[in-house]
């Protein structure tokens, strides 16, 4: 891509992250985002958004799962307890609590 393509596509974007839509661009600035498998460009990315995707290897449904976390615990219903042996985690039991009931594993 040419930094005039580059340029036109970050004006398209109104100068914002295509994820956040911020307008910070921190670290090395505005990261062209492309699909790793066919190398086709998606957008540009701020380098959270960008670095994040990587994170959960570019997969929707880790990162559904992740807001599902996210969401579950600022609700107050994921739930989880863990043992602990000299600083080592043994085990644990994690689970949604919905109404009375508490679905775990």
């Amino acid at each position: 891509m040419s930094q005039a393509e580059f340029d036109a596509m970050l004006t398209a974007q109104g100068g914002r992250c295509a994820i956040c839509r911020s307008d910070e661009w921190p670290g090395h600035g505005p990261h062209l985002d492309h699909d790793h498998v066919t190398g086709k460009v998606r957008a540009i990315l701020c380098m959270h958004c960008n670095n994040g995707l990587g994170r959960f290897r570019d997969d929707p449904a880790l990162l559904r799962a992740a807001a599902a976390y996210l969401e579950l615990h600022e609700l107050g219903l994921a739930h989880s307890a863990e043992t602990w042996d000299d600083g080592r985690l043994g085990g644990g039991l994690y689970g949604v609590s919905l109404g009375s009931a508490f679905f775990g594993e």
